[in-house]
């Protein structure tokens, strides 16, 4: 069974069950269920939300250490410029070029 996928810059960006009119959407074109590229769509989908809130809950954690140092808490681990580092790589992970891997996740001043 065949799909229509539009691709943008080398990107999959939008998948159709049926051909669509080129002029409304310029770069459709027919692929087969196994082709990579459509699976690497799918594939994103089903992995991006588990991505975004992982790291939405590691920002809430991130403020929370970083106030713990800032703090002068005992049990603080890092310093308060590689909270903030690691908050700015959090913000950033979206647009990795990896993402959704977790593989690609920022890594914590804890666990550096």
């Amino acid at each position: 069974m065949s799909v229509y996928i539009q691709i943008i810059d080398g990107v999959v960006v939008t998948v159709f069950p049926s051909e669509q009119d080129l002029e409304f959407w310029p770069g459709t074109i027919e692929v087969e269920e196994d082709d990579l590229r459509y699976l690497k769509f799918i594939e994103y989908g089903k992995k991006a939300p588990t991505e975004r809130a992982w790291r939405n809950q590691e920002l809430i954690r991130a403020d929370y250490e970083l106030n713990k140092v800032q703090d002068a808490d005992l049990k603080a681990v890092g310093t308060v410029g590689a909270w903030r580092e690691y908050r700015k790589a959090l913000r950033q992970y979206p647009q990795h070029k990896d993402f959704p891997s977790p593989d690609s996740r920022p890594k914590s001043p804890e666990s550096i």
